[in-house]
């Protein structure tokens, strides 16, 4: 497997990303959320518009996630850092990425069905207000597990990583 596709199977096969955000007076935050991806890898997630992340990213949306199996064995840890940008997602967008974060986060039908809302749910302004948010990758790291010598991380073309086939 090359580090492309160890680089997808790392983003297909969790489920959760820790989002560290800051805000321009240099106050740190970090959020574990679950997260859905599209065939550019760009990653959603839905939260409450008042959380502090939000709050953070509504001054400065540039942000870094971490994307790591946290079950495994320490000498089999891999895993990704990822700087990206947010935004809210598009009204017009919603009906699709909404669909499709409920369907990668629940798997089991049975589940989805408990926790699963309607679109218009992330439209609504009544409390608690949730929105749907995109976070575009401008850069992806992985760590090398080839060279077990030195914890090193090489960057991953996202291009390169938009061809890898399923």
């Amino acid at each position: 497997m090359n580090i492309y596709e160890m680089t997808k199977k790392i983003i297909k096969e969790n489920k959760f990303l820790s989002l560290a955000t800051t805000n321009n007076a240099g106050e740190l935050w970090i959020a574990p959320l679950s997260y859905s991806i599209d065939k550019d890898f760009n990653f959603y997630f839905t939260t409450d518009v008042e959380s502090k992340h939000i709050q953070h990213i509504r001054e400065n949306p540039y942000v870094c996630f971490s994307i790591f199996d946290s079950t495994k064995n320490v000498s089999e840890i891999d895993g990704l850092q990822i700087k990206g940008i947010v935004g809210e997602v598009e009204k017009e967008k919603l009906n699709e990425i909404v669909k499709d974060y409920y369907l990668q986060v629940f798997p089991n039908e049975e589940e989805r069905k408990a926790w699963e809302a309607e679109p218009e749910y992330f439209l609504k302004d009544e409390w608690p207000v949730y929105r749907f948010f995109q976070i575009m990758p401008l850069e992806i790291y992985k760590r090398d597990t080839e060279n077990i010598d030195v914890d090193r991380r090489i960057e991953i073309d996202i291009e390169k990583l938009k061809e890898v086939r399923e």
